[in-house]
């Protein structure tokens, strides 16, 4: 199946199958599984496809949504892709969207949480330098604008409504997703609805572009980037053999610290890949600001012999 067919039939079914009991649902588990696969198999490697119909009962707004994990891996937080269903009119919303959740608990009240949305969404297409044939600026519509729904409205930074004739292309619908996805990598890089790094922080003067390469080097560095890497390589350094667990005890237990052996001005601003092993190196403290030191911030061969001396 398509993704324009499985969209279709989400939108088409929806307000029907909702009448019916969630639990073993047969279009339920369509919509979270299948529906979800189908859109994975079309999707670049580092990005994840989810999609809901509620837990434990049915959600007024069907979804389905794509996340970088340098941003959220759920809906409640971030931003993100996602198609959102209005059942009363039979459409359904390709968006560049916001977590609605985190926000209003945040602020504590949908009014504010609704206001916090629309500023970082106008913060976001500030950045966008061109929007993509197709894609607009305009409002959604969702259908009756309650609770989290008038949040996903406020939220909403661009994107394009479908009709069910709409649907009919599937080389239309896949064209739209892969443009929003380039907006979203855009985003990423300029640093989503957040202020880009200043020189209070860095201590330093920094071009627009270097902004942004430090940018991306910190969201590979945050969100638990690294320890799944510390973890398959150990947490003894690979340069001095310093092992902090052997020095410290129970204090130093599973310490080290990741090297991105590729420095932040030389990220490939628009390539984004999943990271590997081959990405880091785990080193001690001292060793870590000796490398960063060299000319050659990847060379461990040359730090060992710095060391021998």
């Amino acid at each position: 199946m398509s993704i324009s067919k499985g969209l279709a039939k989400l939108t088409s079914e929806y307000e029907t199958q909702s009448t019916s009991p969630i639990k073993d649902n047969p279009f339920a588990q369509f919509v979270t599984n299948e529906l979800s696969a189908i859109f994975q198999d079309i999707l670049p490697t580092e990005f994840n496809c989810v999609s809901s119909v509620g837990k434990g009962r049915w959600t007024f707004v069907p979804w389905v949504a794509v996340f970088h994990p340098l941003i959220t891996e759920s809906a409640q937080k971030g931003y993100y892709i996602v198609y959102l269903v209005n059942n009363a009119d039979k459409t359904i919303s390709l968006s560049l969207n916001q977590g609605v959740a985190q926000i209003t608990e945040e602020f504590g009240n949908n009014k504010s949480a609704c206001q916090e949305l629309a500023s970082r969404a106008k913060t976001m297409r500030s950045r966008v330098e061109r929007i993509p044939p197709r894609l607009t600026q305009s409002s959604i519509d969702l259908g009756d604008a309650k609770g989290p729904t008038s949040g996903y409205e406020a939220g909403h930074v661009l994107g394009r409504t479908y009709t069910l004739d709409d649907l009919a292309n599937n080389n239309t619908v896949e064209e739209d997703l892969f443009a929003i996805l380039g907006v979203y990598k855009e985003l990423i890089t300029s640093n989503g609805y957040s202020e880009l790094p200043n020189k209070e922080e860095t201590g330093i003067e920094l071009s627009i572009m270097e902004k942004k390469k430090l940018s991306l080097h910190k969201k590979f560095d945050g969100r638990g980037n690294t320890s799944k890497f510390k973890k398959s390589m150990g947490y003894k350094c690979m340069v001095c053999e310093f092992d902090f667990e052997e020095t410290y005890g129970e204090l130093g237990r599973e310490y080290i610290e990741a090297h991105h052996l590729t420095p932040f001005a030389d990220l490939e601003i628009d390539a984004f890949r999943t990271l590997t092993e081959k990405d880091f190196a785990m080193l001690c403290a001292n060793c870590h600001r000796m490398i960063h030191r060299q000319d050659d911030v990847s060379d461990l061969e040359a730090l060992k012999l710095s060391l021998q001396r």
